[in-house]
């Protein structure tokens, strides 16, 4: 038979684990909603960005259209790293963190067609390098917004690091 010794043992660790248990879960709901208001703050942010400098978007075709005609020069908004292993053929690394560094970049031509891009149509890297190129004095800018996933599905020219190949 258990002494009162232990049923009292036992009730503070029920007590303890339930409000454990409810704790962590006001806790994960908290950390959700924190996130949500985050995600919606980044996007607020780049609706800024691209109505503020008037950014223009390009689909595949219209993308495609002034590379193979060679107007334009596409820039790479992803991580060097990204762009090594795999880029737009004749492409620009110019990550959007660093482009207002990138001596290629500065050297260029202001009146220059540039399209940035970046991985896919949800990464917002290109929009921001968009904007800094616009800060730069870039006066013909735009988005790429399909990115390396649609340029590459579409089976148009990329370059892929050597050591793969």
């Amino acid at each position: 038979m258990p002494t009162n010794k232990s049923i009292v043992l036992l009730s503070a660790a029920i007590v303890v684990a339930g409000a454990t248990f409810w704790g962590y879960q006001a806790y994960a709901k908290h950390e959700a909603a924190q996130r949500q208001i985050a995600d919606q703050k980044m996007i607020q942010s780049i609706e800024a960005f691209s109505a503020k400098t008037k950014i223009s978007f390009l689909s595949l075709p219209e993308a495609y259209s002034l590379y193979s005609q060679k107007k334009a020069v596409f820039i790479d908004a992803r991580p060097d790293r990204d762009f090594q292993y795999y880029h737009i053929k004749n492409a620009i690394s110019g990550p959007y963190d660093t482009a207002k560094y990138n001596p290629q970049l500065v050297a260029m031509d202001k009146n220059q067609i540039v399209v940035a891009y970046c991985s896919s149509e949800k990464c917002p890297m290109a929009e921001i390098l968009a904007t800094t190129l616009r800060e730069m004095g870039f006066q013909r800018v735009f988005v790429f917004s399909g990115g390396m996933k649609e340029w590459g599905q579409a089976g148009y020219p990329v370059q892929r690091a050597e050591i793969l190949e």
